[in-house]
């Protein structure tokens, strides 16, 4: 679900639409914000998996090392069989790689969910250049 949020805000955007509808409904920007959060937050530990597989087992190919780091962050089970073969600082990153996986997203929407900071300003509405 929250890749499918980041897609159709992606979709909505092509068409130039300022709100994101689905089904006949208007989804708050702050469901965007946190699915946003999530995706980076998910990214960012199976890309510093992977570095840290990367520096350590060097022999293997990236295209394996990446699958173990997304396997495991994802707890699905999934293995190209060389994780036995990995080194002990390895075999302690796809472990700590699941533990974030099954615990560290849930925690962080946890506590982004719970976080309302209410402002009584307002900034002035800013423009800049991208491209």
């Amino acid at each position: 679900t929250t890749f499918s949020l980041l897609l159709l805000a992606v979709v909505s955007s092509l068409r130039g639409r300022t709100k994101l509808e689905l089904f006949r409904s208007t989804l708050p920007f702050s469901l965007l914000h946190k699915a946003f959060l999530i995706f980076a937050f998910s990214l960012g530990t199976i890309f510093t998996a992977t570095l840290l597989l990367c520096i350590t087992d060097s022999s293997f190919g990236l295209a394996a090392l990446l699958f173990e780091s997304t396997s495991a962050f994802c707890t699905v089970g999934l293995s190209t069989g060389i994780t036995s073969s990995l080194s002990e600082a390895g075999r302690c990153a796809i472990m700590g790689c699941m533990f974030i996986g099954r615990v560290g997203t849930l925690v962080l929407a946890f506590t982004v969910g719970q976080r309302k900071e209410k402002t009584d300003y307002a900034y002035p509405e800013g423009n800049m250049m991208v491209g």
